[in-house]
């Protein structure tokens, strides 16, 4: 039999592309947040824009930056709980760079794309590993999340909808367009097409019981646990640098950290150790599972 060839590749400690990728990502990400907190000058939009950008810094150089080595590093051992934490702070870095992307031309431009393609391609390449069957979720932690990810996304869709809604009505453009100096409601737009789909799908499949919600909820509530961080932290930026308001969203920030920090601690946890140990190659259709391609490999041996 051709050992090498049903070698689980989780175990290696190279990885391919799954561990390689997210740690090239993380260079760039320390080298980003670094800079934008110490190169004087380096943003160039208003007040508003550029005390958020602050505190986003440190929360991606003291929080982010840490997850995101940890959960490789575990993740490398065959922790599935590591990795479903590696695929929130992904999705997180990729989300959040996109506001990067689209702000004010800066010296760091090119750091933005690169971070933009890296992170996409280490979180495809993070999910193409993950064996969903193996994420376990017991019903008392299933349902409650379940529901709890559904009016999050509710929230949000509510928020941003609604304010579509009311210029339609009224022809009044939305404070945050005037506040972040943009052309467009590009935090509705970001939300609306990367945050509140996920969100309700991941808890529709998860209410189902389907593996592939567990692992999206769980993800999702890993990356929206960072951006309400950020949003918190970001607040006394704001209101250091004078913007008018800055408190107002607070409390609600603050309920929605709860509710997804909660979530996805009751996800991990109920992963079990039953869950844990040397990962495999993901159930995606298309993608054996590890012990029949074993087979299927051992027959051509």
């Amino acid at each position: 039999m051709n050992q090498e060839a049903v070698a689980d590749p989780a175990r290696s400690p190279s990885g391919g592309p799954a561990h390689i990728l997210p740690a090239i990502l993380t260079a760039f990400v320390l080298l980003q947040s670094a800079g934008g907190l110490l190169i004087g000058g380096l943003y160039r939009d208003n007040a508003w824009v550029v005390s958020i950008y602050r505190g986003t810094d440190w929360v991606t150089l003291l929080l982010v930056v840490p997850v995101l080595i940890a959960s490789l590093r575990l993740a490398r051992g065959g922790s599935l709980r590591a990795r479903l934490v590696l695929a929130g702070t992904l999705y997180y870095v990729f989300y959040n760079n996109v506001y990067y992307q689209f702000t004010a031309f800066n010296r760091f431009f090119l750091v933005y794309v690169a971070i933009f393609v890296l992170s996409a391609a280490a979180l495809i390449a993070v999910l193409l590993g993950t064996n969903a069957g193996r994420v376990a979720a017991s019903d008392r932690v299933r349902k409650p999340v379940s529901l709890a990810m559904f009016a999050m996304a509710a929230i949000l869709a509510v928020m941003w909808i609604g304010q579509n809604i009311l210029f339609i009505a009224d022809g009044k453009v939305p404070q945050l367009i005037a506040d972040t100096g943009g052309i467009t409601h590009m935090v509705a737009a970001l939300d609306l097409t990367l945050i509140v789909p996920l969100l309700a799908l991941g808890a529709a499949w998860l209410w189902k019981g389907r593996p592939w919600g567990r692992v999206i909820t769980t993800a999702m509530a890993v990356q929206c646990s960072l951006i309400t961080i950020v949003l918190l932290v970001g607040t006394p930026f704001q209101a250091a640098a004078g913007v008018k308001d800055a408190w107002a969203f607070f409390p609600l920030w603050a309920f929605m950290g709860i509710v997804f920090w909660t979530s996805a601690a009751l996800m991990l946890i109920s992963i079990g150790k039953a869950s844990e140990g040397p990962d495999a190659r993901c159930s995606i259709p298309g993608y054996p599972p590890p012990e029949e391609s074993g087979r299927v490999n051992a027959g051509k041996a």
